[in-house]
This record gives C-alpha cells, sequence and structure tokens, in this order.
C-alpha cells in the first residue's frame, strides 16, 4: 500500500508541474491590454468604461477603435472611428451610450499602425445597469 501512495503522490505531484508549466506559458491577458511585439510598435490601452477607452502608441500613429458589447453584437455608435495619437502618443475615443445596453462585460478592440508597424490589443470593459 504505500507504493501505491507514494505512486498517487507523484502523479499529483506531476498534475501540479505541469498545470503551472501552461499557467505560465499562457498568462491570462491584462486589463489594461498591452503588446509590444517584435516590430517595435508599442501600443496598452490604458483606461477603459462603457462610453470610453483610452490608448498609448507612437506619436501620431493611426488608430480606431471597436467595442464588441455584453451582447456579443459589435456597437455602432458613432465616435468609434479613426483617430490619430497625439504628440504624447495618446488616443481616447468617446461615445454615446445607449440605455438597453444589457449589464455585463464587453471587449475593446484598439489597433494603431505607425511606419509600415500595426498592433492589435484588447481589454474588458463593464456595463452595470
Amino acid at each position: 500500500m504505500r507504493g501505491l501512495g507514494r505512486f498517487t503522490s507523484c502523479l499529483f505531484i506531476a498534475a501540479i508541474t505541469a498545470s503551472c508549466a501552461a499557467a505560465t506559458a499562457n498568462p491570462p491577458t491584462s486589463e489594461t491590454g498591452s503588446d509590444t511585439g517584435q516590430s517595435g510598435l508599442r501600443l496598452t490601452i490604458t483606461r477603459t468604461s462603457y462610453g470610453s477607452v483610452s490608448a498609448q502608441t507612437a506619436p501620431g500613429a493611426t488608430c480606431n477603435a471597436s467595442a464588441r458589447l455584453p451582447s456579443g453584437r459589435e456597437s455602432t455608435a458613432q465616435g468609434l472611428d479613426t483617430h490619430d495619437a497625439d504628440s504624447s502618443g495618446n488616443v481616447t475615443w468617446t461615445y454615446r451610450t445607449v440605455s438597453n445596453t444589457g449589464a455585463g462585460t464587453g471587449t475593446y478592440t484598439v489597433r494603431c499602425s505607425s511606419g509600415g508597424q500595426s498592433k492589435t490589443v484588447t481589454a474588458p470593459f463593464t456595463v452595470q445597469r
């Protein structure tokens, strides 16, 4: 029986080790999406709320934003269009919210391009009712 106990313990430790290795290989995305990639163009979503998203990237980069609502539908709100980052690399989108959007978690997607390089990042936002 002792041999079986040690075998079971070894299997348990091996399973934990494999689980930890998988978790390290695929870390969860952060609330403020960020991607520096290999090309060097930096893009970070710095603030999210229902009706507003801000990002930091290269000065003058051309960026667009979209919002997938908690229902899974893509927002068609005016204001989620193409903007250029300011001289500090900041870019912000604001748009009108509607009262019939259901509560839950949505996702912003921001894509910026500059100097022939482009990056796309996502970050969640919450709709509360």
